[in-house]
């Protein structure tokens, strides 16, 4: 097991396994895939994408593994 996030990372590339990372809000309301992705208002709940204090930080991303080089590396 991979003792931080780091090597994780690092020992899924080496797998050929790729993911996306998407931006999201803690409430979950609205994902930020290519459409949304300038948007640091959520349009739905006006709450702030970002970390007050560190901008261009994201609250919340969700890792997305693609299912085709999945299924290809098995």
């Amino acid at each position: 097991m991979p003792a931080t996030t780091y090597e994780a990372l690092k020992l899924i590339k080496e797998l050929g396994l790729s993911f996306d990372s998407i931006h999201n809000y803690i409430i979950g309301c609205v994902f930020f895939p290519c459409t949304l992705k300038d948007c640091k208002v959520c349009p739905k709940c006006n709450t702030n994408k970002y970390v007050e204090e560190l901008q261009y930080v994201p609250r919340k991303v969700l890792q997305h593994f693609l299912l085709i080089p999945r299924l290809l590396w098995m």
